[in-house]
């Protein structure tokens, strides 16, 4: 969202879309359900062409009228009130300027919000013989989006500005910025049957690494920024049963921030992995540096060995523009309603 002025006061309708990170980084309390989404061709009209559009990074991207010109499209011949995009198998809300006179004229433009191929529950377990959930896209950081149009439908969106007879619940001054830390190093999992661990199948486990941790603890830098005081953050990190020696309970972490005490002590079993999360206050960051440390503890096991996948740190941060764009989200708003945004 483009700003030009810090104290820029916006009212909008605010359609909750429960996806994480956040765009940014869109992790929430309610996560994507992967399952719904349509995996057939029924959203497809064979009778029509579509542009392939992809998207590697969040943010808002503008389709432009030599654009399409470019890719095969002749835009005199559009209505541009027909106008769908499409993001597997679901309709994408888009923006469309000048669409009021049924034309797509050369200073037309078409705008999206974009948000790369997310896994969009990663901070999940995954059960048994399901594939890992990954933070992002397995294969590709690529979204595709398909713009083509349809006879009797459209994803066009309005935009609302300055409407004295909208009431907004609240005001926000705040969202969840998260930062995700993670290295895929090597392919190395815990699994019981080495069968299953030579078969090309994706499983619960099956994922790459970052580091690991033996008994002791590792510390990961993050750099915060416009902190909005005494508010709700999180301190998350995904680990994984390395080695071990024992079947029942070898390893347990916890995990803490600069100087507070540990929280979540979690016991790991052989062959499992968990998400370590702990609530914090955002007075206990610091603006600038802070470290989140993950403790191993010592156990039973003689072999005491745990690998790390990601570590998060999500703070609530000031509405405030960096060189004049801020990307946002409101997980932890639970309704749709009108509310008023102060950047």
């Amino acid at each position: 969202m483009k700003v030009t002025n810090q104290y820029l006061i916006i009212l909008f309708f605010l359609c909750l879309i429960f996806s994480s990170n956040y765009p940014c980084q869109q992790i929430s309390s309610k996560e994507k359900n992967t399952d719904q989404i349509q995996s057939n061709a029924s959203w497809i009209d064979f009778t029509k062409p579509h542009l392939k559009i992809g998207v590697a990074a969040d943010g808002i991207y503008r389709v432009y009228y030599e654009n399409l010109v470019a890719n095969g499209f002749n835009p005199a011949n559009i209505n541009p009130n027909k106008l769908v995009m499409l993001s597997l198998g679901e309709k994408v809300p888009i923006y469309i300027k000048g669409k009021d006179d049924n034309k797509f004229d050369p200073d037309d433009y078409i705008e999206f919000v974009g948000i790369r191929n997310m896994g969009w529950n990663h901070r999940q377990i995954s059960e048994y013989n399901q594939p890992y959930n990954e933070y992002l896209g397995r294969y590709t950081d690529t979204t595709v989006y398909w713009l083509t149009w349809r006879e009797n439908e459209t994803s066009s969106t309005e935009i609302f500005e300055n409407n004295s007879s909208l009431i907004p619940k609240s005001m926000l001054d705040f969202y969840s910025e998260i930062m995700h830390y993670e290295r895929n190093i090597a392919l190395d999992y815990p699994v019981a049957d080495l069968i299953r661990k030579e078969l090309p199948y994706w499983i619960e486990n099956k994922t790459w690494i970052e580091s690991l941790l033996n008994a002791g603890t590792k510390s990961y830098q993050f750099t915060v920024s416009d902190i909005s005081p005494d508010k709700k953050g999180y301190l998350l990190a995904k680990i994984l049963d390395y080695a071990s020696d024992k079947m029942v309970d070898p390893h347990i972490a916890a995990i803490a921030v600069n100087n507070s005490p540990y929280y979540d002590t979690t016991k790991i079993g052989r062959y499992q992995h968990e998400v370590l999360k702990a609530e914090i206050s955002t007075s206990q960051l610091n603006e600038g540096n802070n470290v989140i440390k993950i403790q191993s503890l010592a156990t039973n096991s003689s072999i005491n060995v745990l690998a790390i996948d990601w570590v998060e740190l999500e703070y609530a941060r000031k509405l405030k523009a960096k060189n004049d764009s801020l990307s946002f989200a409101f997980p932890f708003l639970q309704e749709k309603n009108i509310y008023q945004v102060k950047i």
